[in-house]
């Protein structure tokens, strides 16, 4: 990272960062794959996990003024394929720049209006080796498919701050987005609607193209928020609603509610509730041309119904949280691939199951001093998480999804220049179905960091699953035929300075 300017020295301050990466990745075998025991097939064998890439980011500000820039790139291999088979070839090669340009007016003493641009553009070129070669002994190179696309999206958002008098504050806002897909091609050694091998790398970019070419879609939007703090009654309200239209599949409103009640100096009870939704995206709404699924116009988007009620302290002591909290939450119009059609290409539609999940959370932080190593920076503490989380669809217990999590850390500076950091995390049991499950698992990571005296460089040194327990994610969205498997144990070193 490169940090100059300063609030005393000039009104402009920047922040530069650049990453790189080059990685093998780590050596996760799969041990059966989608049409393991086939002649053909590659499993018993390793993940394409390679990965390599850039991120370079920007923001400069001057004095209301700011300007955020970031353009990233990555090359990595495509783990086990689009269809779950293991081959030698597949790639994803994705990069993407954006950028946001905002400034904030102080009209009057209780007025401001803020106002941001952005723009972000996203390119994707992927190889997917959908059988590996040798494929049903008539695909001597494998069934290989060649796709590019572009994405931008360009927004302004504008935003009234108005405070309507002392305690409190009302937002009104309006959006507009247009985004569109261009450099759309579609190659591939087979034909994409037969299967019928060619013997070549044929492009089917102006007759059979992967997507629709030019699909469009353009957003408008308003929201309003009011915050309330009655001090009387330690009471904070907070109230919104906001209203999209989306050019592709019409209206939905969503509003939100939370209240903040102070129960004493060091206890509050909080209680939110909210709608929420994902659009669906270009491929839900235009895929073609393939044997497997297809696109659907008519779509509605995943609608989400959630509350909350939290119970929080600072157990009375500088530095020190505990929240105990009670989510629910339900689920419609989830976007799937149509499980009932039994010939053709599959469409995307909205399924009539509802997903339904409550559950509690428990976080706990508490500062303390060990009282071992004299040190001027303080930085002691240990933390705590755990959930119970119940989903369901339909009044049928969810697969694939722990019902347990939780994790336990200890956090010590040792000295002015060194600080530990101890980290365990737990997963509960997963039922997979058929009486089937992953066992429960526990990690531990460990890192220290060594710093100057004046904290402006950091050499940071990360051991992760430090004892190398094997474990394992469901393989339900794969179709693979064995879990997939996650990683072990793995170092990491970073350098960073600050000038």
């Amino acid at each position: 990272g490169l940090l100059w300017g300063g609030e005393k020295a000039s009104k402009l301050k920047a922040v530069a960062m650049l990453d790189w990466l080059d990685s093998d990745g780590p050596k996760l075998l799969v041990e059966k794959d989608k049409t393991y025991g086939a002649p053909w097939d590659l499993s018993p064998g390793y993940a394409k996990m390679n990965r390599t890439g850039y991120d370079f980011s920007l923001r400069a500000a001057y004095d209301e003024l700011s300007l955020d820039l970031r353009y990233a790139k990555t090359k990595r291999g495509d783990y086990i394929g689009l269809l779950g088979n293991l081959n030698k070839t597949g790639y994803l090669d994705e990069g993407g720049f954006f950028g946001q340009l905002a400034y904030k007016w102080k009209i009057l003493e209780k007025t401001q209006l803020f106002a941001k641009v952005t723009y972000n553009q996203f390119d994707e070129h992927i190889l997917w080796e959908m059988f590996p070669a040798g494929f049903l002994f008539s695909y001597p190179e494998g069934y290989k498919l060649d796709i590019t696309a572009s994405t931008n999206n360009t927004g302004l958002d504008l935003q009234l701050i108005q405070e309507l008098f002392a305690g409190n504050r009302f937002l009104f806002g309006a959006q507009a987005e247009w985004k569109n897909i261009y450099n759309v091609t579609h190659k591939a050694n087979a034909d994409p609607l037969t299967g019928a091998y060619q013997g070549y790398m044929r492009d089917y970019s102006q007759d059979l193209n992967w997507i629709k070419p030019d699909a469009t879609r353009n957003l408008t939007a308003l929201f309003g928020q009011d915050e309330w703090t009655i001090s009387a009654i330690g009471l904070g309200v907070t109230a919104g609603v906001r209203y999209d239209h989306y050019s592709d599949f019409g209206d939905t409103v969503n509003p939100r509610l939370g209240l903040v009640q102070k129960v004493t100096d060091h206890e509050n009870i909080k209680v939110l509730y909210g709608t929420a939704f994902r659009a669906p995206n270009f491929r839900e709404l235009y895929d073609q041309n393939n044997p497997n699924t297809k696109g659907n116009t008519a779509l509605n988007p995943e609608t989400i119904t959630s509350g909350e009620i939290s119970l929080e302290s600072d157990l009375y002591t500088k530095g020190a949280l505990a929240r105990l909290n009670y989510f629910n939450n339900r689920i419609r119009d989830q976007i799937v691939v149509d499980a009932t059609t039994t010939s053709g290409p599959k469409p995307f539609v909205n399924t009539a199951d509802v997903v339904y999940s409550y559950g509690v959370e428990l976080e706990v932080k508490y500062p303390f001093d060990l009282k071992l190593f004299k040190s001027k920076a303080g930085g002691d503490y240990v933390y705590a998480s755990g959930s119970y989380q119940h989903s369901e669809k339909n009044g049928e217990l969810l697969l694939n999804v722990p019902i347990y999590r939780g994790d336990i850390g200890l956090n010590i500076t040792c000295t002015d220049y060194v600080t530990l950091n101890l980290n365990n995390f737990y997963r509960g049991k997963i039922d997979l179905g058929a009486d089937q499950q992953l066992d429960p698992v526990l990690l531990t990571d460990l890192a220290i960091a060594l710093r100057t005296l004046d904290r402006d460089t950091e050499l940071k040194l990360t051991a992760t699953n430090v004892f190398d327990r094997p474990y394992k994610d469901p393989a339900e969205w794969s179709n693979v035929l064995s879990n997939l498997p996650r990683e072990g144990r793995a170092y990491f070193a970073s350098l960073s300075t600050r000038f």
